[in-house]
């Protein structure tokens, strides 16, 4: 069943993708609000399946196509608290720390706020999933925002 209900959200998801490539971003948006309230039930009506870590990343990936930052944090950090050896946890991972980013530029969180919390993001990528193709990015980050040393020289 949860299979199933997860196949109705994604005709959603892949809605909203073509309505976003048309243009047509208002019909995107309510494709993308469509695939949450699908996944949605997964979470909260189904028993836990493999298919449930699956739901809350993509409502996460939806929450971001949405500009819902903070909201796309909760359900990517629920996957990695939940399943911690869910087969995207670096995706996972490393998204968190670009919501940070957006939510920097976008002025809502200070830039040491939002630094901190990037670079909490992108070190658990670098120390937790080595092998990962986006570690090299994350170190690249981490790298360029290096912590300023005591007297504030580097």
């Amino acid at each position: 069943m949860p299979e199933a209900v997860f196949v109705i959200g994604e005709q959603y998801y892949n809605e909203a993708f073509r309505h976003k490539k048309e243009g047509l971003d208002t019909e995107a948006k309510e494709n993308f609000r469509k695939a949450i309230e699908v996944w949605e039930r997964i979470i909260t009506d189904l028993p836990p399946s493999p298919i449930t870590p699956k739901a809350y990343n993509f409502m996460a990936v939806c929450y971001v196509r949405l500009g819902k930052y903070e909201a796309a944090i909760k359900y990517y950090q629920q996957v990695l608290d939940i399943w911690p050896d869910y087969q995207h946890a670096c995706y996972t991972q490393f998204q968190i720390g670009r919501c940070y980013e957006r939510l920097k530029n976008a002025g809502a969180l200070t830039k040491s706020e939002a630094d901190l919390l990037i670079r909490t993001a992108y070190e658990a990528v670098v120390k937790n999933h080595p092998d990962c193709s986006l570690v090299k990015i994350a170190q690249n980050w981490l790298d360029y925002n290096k912590k300023p040393v005591e007297g504030g020289l580097r």
